[in-house]
């Protein structure tokens, strides 16, 4: 059968009696009318209600036709096959006129199917597999560029999006705006998925919880509008999938969280105790508040925007700026002369608006050279604070001061810390800063450790008032307000800054960022080789 007709009532005034929606219903058996009873009209108003195959006057009787008709999800890629189609439950308008003869097709034009049921799924495949090829060429010994594969994917999908918007549309100029609903209305949770597939980290899981949402939602309005009720159909697969992926997700990062708080509970409680005991005394009470109103007059919180940049480059300002700059550094500046050779003139303490450094062996090229040079001011800052170091080769965190040593022969003795292994760096990336190498400031790092909270905070105004280095960030886990369940229970305060000296500027080094951390002498006590690895466990179980 390729369609059916209805023909309105003959006599004027007949229009009431024009259905609103109705069924056509097809059966191979023999009927049994009898007193025709078994054959009389539904005397409720819930005409939507029923089953797609019934049984009545001794036949069973098949739906073959409705008003409206739609594809189902999973039609495959016939059609014209009765079962590909879905007879939605929606009512339609005769015409006023009497004697008409309305016409119902179900044999409908081949192009709103295979545009949006066929060439959208097409399209998804084709970015799969171009995806597969690219990560195999971004391996091998190409030399053009490839780009990433799930830059792929995403394109993939965004050509998928494309297609469907255009079969809502040809739908719509069609005439079958149920149909033109069905593909828009999918379309919403659609858009969202290439700009899932083009992010990392953690935002890959919150947009996939989104569209999820989306999905699911638009999924069950459309079933709802159609059916009259959001169960009478199942959600798409996609989000089905996605929908147990995020609760997978969900459980098994709340388990993991509660192993690594359960392995650091008893480190954790051991130094709540100690801050606790640092807090009862008026003496610590009144330097932790001084602590706090000192940072604060500094005024660089710890979410204050903080990135590894390059240089201005002076070669690419305009030319009046450009002439002005070399006027002004000519040879004469502290820039080392192979950048003047490959006529890369930078701007010495200047940085690139919106560059960001984008390499791994640039920060840890700077993290070598901004060390040593750090290495120097974190002497003269110990010194003058009465600071102290670890030693060198001791388990157990033994301290020496540096002005009892300084200059000596137990100078050697000193374990400086060396830069963040690759191995650290990579997995920081990957887990919590989703590859963006700018965000990586601890690659130079170093620490201080002091007898009690004011020399701390003497050290603290030392650095910033340091002409040959510049503070970018300041985090304060010393303060009343911190929570310290962030490090678990573990509180110091750590200074992101910057090397500014010639020396610095003249190897190129001077924008990078490195931290220094200030501690207490209590807290460094326990802070044990087992414990560090306990905590290393915990930070792998949390993927952090």
């Amino acid at each position: 059968m390729s369609g059916f007709f209805i023909k309105t009532g003959a006599s004027d005034g007949s229009q009431a009696q024009d259905p609103a929606f109705f069924n056509v219903w097809a059966t191979n058996d023999d009927v049994v009318i009898e007193s025709g009873a078994c054959a009389a009209g539904r005397r409720d108003e819930k005409w939507w209600e029923g089953k797609e195959k019934v049984e009545w006057c001794g036949a069973k009787w098949e739906r073959v036709g409705t008003p409206k008709w739609k594809w189902k999800y999973d039609a495959g890629f016939e059609p014209q096959n009765h079962g590909a189609i879905d007879f939605v439950q929606l009512p339609v308008s005769l015409p006023a006129e009497r004697q008409s003869l309305q016409t119902f097709l179900l044999r409908p034009p081949w192009h709103l199917f295979y545009v949006f049921h066929v060439l959208v799924r097409i399209s998804h495949s084709i970015g799969m597999c171009m995806a597969v090829v690219a990560a195999r060429l971004r391996y091998t010994i190409v030399t053009w560029p490839v780009p990433a594969p799930n830059i792929v994917v995403a394109a993939g999908f965004a050509g998928g999006s494309a297609l469907a918007c255009y079969a809502g549309l040809v739908a719509l100029a069609a005439g079958e705006t149920h149909l033109a609903g069905e593909y828009l209305g999918r379309l919403v949770a659609w858009v969202i998925i290439p700009v899932i597939l083009m992010r990392q980290g953690q935002w890959f899981f919150y947009q996939l919880s989104v569209y999820t949402v989306l999905d699911i939602t638009m999924s069950m309005g459309i079933t709802a509008f159609f059916f009259h009720d959001p169960f009478a159909r199942s959600p798409t697969q996609t989000g089905m999938l996605s929908l147990l992926l995020c609760i997978m997700v969900i459980a098994l990062r709340h388990n993991a969280l509660i192993k690594s708080k359960r392995m650091l509970r008893d480190d954790q409680n051991r130094y709540n105790t100690l801050w606790a005991t640092l807090c009862e005394h008026e003496d610590n009470i009144a330097c932790i508040e001084h602590l706090k109103k000192v940072v604060t007059m500094i005024g660089l919180q710890e979410k204050d925007f903080c990135r590894q940049h390059n240089r201005l480059r002076a070669d690419r300002l305009a030319a009046p700026l450009q002439e002005k700059y070399l006027s002004q550094a000519a040879r004469n500046a502290p820039v080392n002369p192979l950048f003047w050779e490959l006529g890369h003139w930078f701007v010495p303490g200047r940085h690139q608006k919106g560059d960001e450094v984008k390499s791994l062996n640039q920060l840890y090229f700077q993290a070598a050279i901004s060390n040593l040079l750090l290495m120097e001011r974190i002497k003269e800052w110990a010194d003058r604070s009465e600071g102290y170091f670890f030693v060198q080769g001791d388990s157990q965190g033994a301290l020496v001061k540096w002005s009892d040593v300084k200059g000596t022969a137990a100078e050697e003795s000193v374990r400086w810390t060396s830069i963040k292994r690759h191995t650290r760096a990579i997995e920081k990336l990957h887990r919590s800063y989703e590859n963006v190498m700018g965000r990586l400031l601890d690659i130079s790092r170093n620490a201080i450790v002091f007898e009690n909270m004011t020399h701390l905070t003497n050290a603290l105004g030392i650095i910033v008032t340091d002409e040959n280095v510049r503070v970018e960030r300041l985090k304060n886990r010393l303060s009343p307000d911190y929570d310290s369940a962030e490090t678990g229970g573990y509180r110091d305060v750590c200074i992101n800054l910057r090397v500014v000296s010639k020396e610095s500027e003249s190897y190129g080094a001077e924008l990078h960022i490195s931290e220094v951390q200030l501690m207490l002498k209590e807290f460094a006590d326990l802070k044990t080789g087992e414990g560090h690895r306990r905590y290393v466990l915990a930070r792998n179980t949390k993927g952090t």
